[in-house]
């Protein structure tokens, strides 16, 4: 009998460990994920020239040639990014109500705090990322 309890113990202990070790990562995960899209080109910028010098192993000269390109396109992004913002939110406007149209009266709230979040994102997003600019 005392054998039983403990096993049982142990396999609450261990599940019990088990749980709280797969919330922890989800929440270390879901933090860095909201951290890596805050700060915004600057982190996509180091992720992608860590990717590149771990599988090509680049020489100094090719870094530095490299971010220029990264820089550029980054810049290029945001050009055509102004350039066709009205055509943007129309077209992300026209979702929201596609969304909104299928939405039930109980979840009005939640969606209403939702396409707020969506919109305020969009406006946001035409400040670019250079330093000194609202993000």
């Amino acid at each position: 009998m005392r054998s039983g309890r403990a096993w049982l113990g142990m396999t609450i202990i261990f599940l019990c460990g088990a749980v709280a070790g797969v919330l922890g990562s989800a929440a270390f995960v879901h933090h860095r994920i909201r951290a890596f899209h805050r700060e915004g080109a600057p982190a996509v910028r180091r992720l992608v020239m860590h990717a590149l010098d771990w599988k090509l192993d680049l020489s100094g000269t090719q870094e530095t040639a490299i971010a220029g390109i990264l820089d550029d396109v980054h810049r290029e992004f945001g050009e055509f990014r102004e350039s066709h913002r009205e055509i943007i939110h129309a077209i992300v406007e026209r979702g929201l109500e596609r969304i909104e149209a299928v939405m039930t009266p109980e979840q009005d709230d939640a969606w209403q705090d939702l396409r707020g979040a969506v919109e305020a994102h969009l406006e946001r997003a035409h400040f670019g990322d250079a330093p000194g600019e609202r993000r």
